[in-house]
């Protein structure tokens, strides 16, 4: 009797866990897409232009000139875009890296931190491994890590995940993911509500424990260990993309139809979540 108590209350503890991590608000967007409108298929080409020009060549502390073409670029970017940007210069890998800055008035005082690294791994243009952002001086409330978002696939088995995740999500790697270590989990659900408000576009959301493989792998751990909410939005890296710290990471790879639909939902989403979080 007691080894069926035992593995009753292991069964039961493992749903709860399970329900906790996986259970996310909304649902995802499921059907065929509408054409794009007039503004995001000016966005796909901005897009391409954009990856075309930072990542088509490696470009990282190793190659330092192309690395600060690529900042230089950036910067330049926004600057017509009509922000102001701030450089934050410091010494890396041997040589000057650069984090550029924009702050964008919201609706509190405290700040929303949208971050993606620009500079590649060695030996890979980096065209869907990605671009780098940072906060400095300001209270933070939650803090967003764009890594990777711009390849999916309709492809049967064309997702993998680590171990416990494949038994709960699609194999079709068609999807934005949204992931939250298990301190960000009211965080997490906050923004994949908005985002499945505001998009139209599939999404999955997890909160794990760190200690999964690929849950802390971009720029949000580091403001994990300061306490700071913050998510990883990705198209899940190595698990989908076979390109991944490759040399065949080229702009060619990328899916910009999709990734204009995503970056349409995700400023949405953005405008959305300054007025609730």
């Amino acid at each position: 009797m007691i080894p069926v108590l035992s593995l009753l209350t292991a069964v039961a503890i493992l749903a709860a866990l399970s329900w906790y991590m996986i259970v996310v608000p909304g649902e995802s967007f499921r059907g065929g897409f509408a054409p794009l409108e007039a503004n995001e298929i000016a966005l796909r080409t901005a897009l391409k232009r954009h990856v075309e020009t930072i990542a088509s060549t490696e470009h990282n502390a190793v190659t330092a000139a192309l690395y600060e073409q690529a900042a230089a670029y950036i910067e330049q970017s926004l600057a017509r875009a009509g922000y102001p940007v701030r450089s934050q210069s410091f010494a890396w890998g041997g040589g000057v890296a650069r984090n550029l800055e924009v702050v964008i008035a919201g609706a509190k005082r405290d700040a929303i931190v949208i971050g993606a690294h620009y500079d590649s791994v060695a030996g890979s243009p980096g065209a869907n491994d990605n671009g780098s952002g940072v906060a400095a001086g300001e209270p933070v409330r939650a803090m967003f890590s764009l890594e990777t978002i711009g390849y999916y696939s309709d492809r049967p088995r064309s997702q993998r995940y680590p171990f416990p995740l494949g038994l709960f999500y699609p194999d079709r790697g068609d999807f934005l993911a949204f992931v939250a270590n298990l301190p960000s989990r009211a965080l997490l659900h906050a923004t994949i509500a908005a985002f499945r408000e505001q998009a139209r576009f599939p999404s999955e959301g997890v909160a794990a424990p760190a200690i999964i493989p690929g849950v802390d792998w971009s720029d949000q751990w580091s403001f994990w260990r300061h306490g700071v909410p913050a998510l990883m939005l990705t198209d899940t890296a190595p698990y989908r993309y076979p390109h991944y710290h490759q040399a065949s990471d080229t702009p060619d790879k990328v899916d910009y139809e999709r990734l204009a639909r995503v970056v349409t939902g995700l400023e949405r989403m953005f405008r959305a979540l300054d007025e609730r979080l």
